[in-house]
């Protein structure tokens, strides 16, 4: 049970740390770009 919420608790820190980023992508306002594929070639 105590492993359980352990790894409960570090999804809900990685999931406040998505959401941080976003929102940093939301005021700098680029988030329409965070998650599409980069289609400049190399």
């Amino acid at each position: 049970m105590l492993s359980k919420l352990a790894e409960l608790q570090e999804n809900l820190e990685l999931i406040d740390h998505k959401i941080g980023v976003y929102r940093g992508h939301l005021i700098a306002g680029d988030a329409d770009h965070l998650w599409a594929p980069d289609r400049r070639t190399p």
